[in-house]
C-alpha cells in the first residue's frame, strides 16, 4: 500500500518526471495493488461521510 501512495503522490503532484513505460508497466502488472488502494480510499471517504452525517 505504501508503494501505491508514493506512486499516487508522484502522479498527482508531479514529484519528478514520470516514465511512461514504467507507468504502463505498473498499470498492467500491479492492477490488484491499485484496486486495493482505491478500495482503501473509498472506505476512508465513506467513514468521513458517515461521521459528517452523524454530526
Amino acid at each position: 500500500m505504501g508503494k501505491m501512495m508514493g506512486f499516487r503522490n508522484l502522479v498527482i503532484h508531479g514529484y519528478g518526471k514520470i516514465d511512461d513505460r514504467r507507468m504502463l508497466q505498473i498499470m498492467r502488472n500491479d492492477l490488484p495493488d491499485i484496486l486495493e488502494f482505491l478500495k482503501a480510499v473509498e472506505h476512508i471517504l465513506n467513514l468521513e461521510e458517515a461521521s459528517h452525517e452523524g454530526s
